[in-house]
């Protein structure tokens, strides 16, 4: 594995992957790992998040797409924030 560049002062420079270990990976592998592990309560929260949503968008006459349930069960699981759902959402629709 390469070093880091080392910024003033002899620290690590800031940017790209946070290191932290060999042991525990980087600070995002930390940060997935820790919104990977939420309640139960929490995961019952965000599925009426959902669902709600749902409701709101067939009363506009929206219906959702079958193919981005994987994003929002990503969600509901914990694996990615409520600031994600929509650029996922784009990515997997793809350029306009």
């Amino acid at each position: 594995m390469a070093r880091s560049p080392r910024g003033a002062q002899g620290r690590p420079a800031l940017g790209g992957r946070r290191e932290l270990c060999y042991k525990c990976g980087t600070m995002d592998d930390i940060d997935l790992r820790q919104r990977q592990r939420i309640s139960a309560t929490e995961m019952a929260r965000r599925r009426k998040h959902v669902r709600r949503a749902d409701a709101e968008n067939r009363l506009e006459g929206i219906a959702r797409n079958p193919a981005t349930d994987p994003v929002f069960e990503a969600y509901i699981r914990g694996e990615i924030g409520a600031t994600e759902i929509i650029p996922r959402l784009r990515a997997q629709r793809g350029p306009r």
